[in-house]
């Protein structure tokens, strides 16, 4: 395990789409999880050639195997919230790529 690294808290929320008796759906967050991790150093892309470019931001995040992170979900740290991609897992740890877009 590395979770002697873990230095800072996160929290997961997922959507819960439901349907009212109208069939509409609705969609809330709903926390799922928390715990400590450790998010990677900013990576910084920027798209060019495009009048309205877009900064893209990408983290990553580790933490234990056994926390319930799925692709979509929302992980909150220092009250930004980032998309997960597909977590990687490990024996010892899981990877989580975080992506959060910023109009330029």
């Amino acid at each position: 395990m590395i979770s002697h690294l873990y230095n800072m808290q996160f929290e997961v929320y997922r959507n819960n789409n439901t349907k009212d008796e109208y069939n509409r759906i609705s969609g809330d967050l709903v926390k799922v999880e928390s715990g400590k991790g450790r998010i990677s150093k900013e990576k910084l892309r920027s798209r060019s050639g495009n009048p309205e470019s877009e900064e893209i931001i990408d983290f990553k995040l580790f933490t234990d195997p056994d926390k319930d992170i799925m692709t979509n979900d929302l992980i909150d740290f220092d009250g930004h919230k980032y998309k997960a991609e597909p977590p990687m897992r490990y024996s010892t740890h899981m990877e989580v790529l975080l992506k959060r877009t910023d109009e330029v």
